[in-house]
């Protein structure tokens, strides 16, 4: 065994997770490529360079992957149409997102985007609209009186909301979790502090002091069970699963009994 063998050989962890084996998400063979798609995807990478981490490209990569591996196991790769909205709205999703609103200073949305590559108008309301629809914040006033949908714009936000809402659980989950909390200031965990739970859309809004890890209890716990596919619902059970041994780790930890 060479020394440089030897070396690595020593690595304190698995060969499974050897940075050899890293891969950059936005290299996806299941994307269509389409002149769309990559105008509106170096777009978005400019504009999202000042976020943090946590709404950051990267974010948005993972959630554009996910969209594609869900379209995949849903059956609809080969509605070419109906992929590349799926990814145009997976590119857009967080561009005007409202944590990031500064007073004084505007953000472009997701129509002013497409129409500066002049996009198709019909399929560009489409993709707004789902948008508008897929923030957790829009679940807590749903009700029977919202409007209902169906056909390719239900396939679209199933799709698309379900691939956001993946990144939102799991490892990324945890990890987007503490790094926006850290980068609002926020604490990190206050036994004498209880979660919020079951607030309204205004009371969410509003909830800007709460500590992290009560973030889990408050939103990123009920994300499993309001997946629309079966395939989101599938990929959301195991990183549900991460986010509950992590919890239950810290909750340990901060007893001194771990």
């Amino acid at each position: 065994m060479s020394a440089a063998d030897s070396f690595s050989a020593q690595r304190p962890w698995p060969d499974a997770i050897d940075p050899k084996h890293w891969k950059a998400c936005t290299e996806n063979d299941l994307s269509t490529k389409t002149p769309a798609v990559l105008a509106i995807q170096a777009a978005v990478q400019a504009a999202m360079a000042v976020n943090d981490a946590s709404h950051d490209f990267a974010h948005i990569a993972r959630v554009h992957a996910a969209a594609l591996t869900i379209a995949s196991k849903e059956g609809v790769l080969e509605q070419a149409e109906l992929v590349e909205m799926i990814e145009l709205a997976a590119l857009l999703h967080d561009v005007d997102d409202w944590k990031y609103k500064e007073e004084g200073k505007t953000q472009k949305s997701p129509a002013e985007y497409l129409a500066e590559i002049k996009f198709d108008s019909e399929k560009s309301a489409l993709i707004c609209s789902t948008i508008s629809r897929m923030g957790f914040k829009e679940s807590l006033s749903e009700d029977a009186s919202s409007p209902a949908i169906s056909g390719q714009a239900e396939t679209l936000l199933n799709i698309v909301q379900d691939a956001d809402r993946l990144d939102a659980i799991g490892a990324f989950g945890i990890a987007r979790c503490l790094t926006y909390g850290g980068s609002k200031k926020r604490r990190l965990f206050d036994p004498a502090e209880p979660p919020k739970l079951d607030m309204t859309k205004e009371e969410y809004m509003a909830n800007k002091d709460g500590t992290t890890i009560n973030h889990f209890y408050e939103k990123l716990f009920s994300l499993k069970n309001m997946m629309r596919t079966a395939a989101g619902r599938d990929m959301a059970n195991a990183r549900h699963d991460v986010m509950v041994a992590f919890v239950q780790q810290l909750l340990w930890e901060q007893a001194g009994q771990a």
